[in-house]
């Protein structure tokens, strides 16, 4: 098991057009395989003079393998993120273990779980990407859990 976290700065009002930014998660035995699962936003700039807390809608989701440009496409996950004019930063954590992952925007402002699969020895890596040039990370960390179960010997031990 592994948990993944990563904070993406949001475009500015610069960005004129819908920006697709996220992460693919590698958890394939072969470097050159692609992703287990991508998770993105996709994400408008609000329009100018809008208050600190008025609220808009992005698109965020988890899709097997990598990203296609039809975020829509049946095999991806979608779900609505509310954003206030005021967040300037989303972040994604991702808990992945060999049979699912469970996916977590802005800190649990939108939760989702969707089937993925690795092997024991599969390794693990993270790609950023964005569609409409760089994208800035402001923060990340990936780390292995270790398993929740123990044996009934480790449970009798006495320390």
């Amino acid at each position: 098991s592994s948990e993944v976290w990563i904070r993406f700065k949001l475009p500015g009002q610069s960005v004129s057009s819908n920006s697709t930014f996220g992460i693919g998660i590698m958890t394939a035995d072969r470097p050159s395989a692609d992703p287990a699962l991508t998770a993105f936003v996709e994400y408008q700039p609000p329009p100018a003079g809008l208050r600190p807390d008025n609220i808009f809608l992005a698109t965020v989701g988890v899709c097997p393998g990598l990203l296609s440009n039809d975020i829509s496409a049946s095999r991806c996950i979608n779900d609505t993120l509310q954003l206030t004019v005021a967040d300037s930063e989303v972040d994604v954590r991702v808990f992945f273990d060999s049979h699912i992952a469970e996916l977590f925007f802005c800190d649990g402002r939108v939760a989702m779980t969707t089937k993925a699969s690795a092997s024991k020895s599969a390794g693990f890596s993270i790609i950023v990407g964005d569609s409409s040039g760089p994208v800035e990370v402001t923060g990340q960390y990936a780390w292995h859990m270790d398993s929740i179960w123990i044996s009934n010997e480790q449970v009798l031990r006495k320390t």
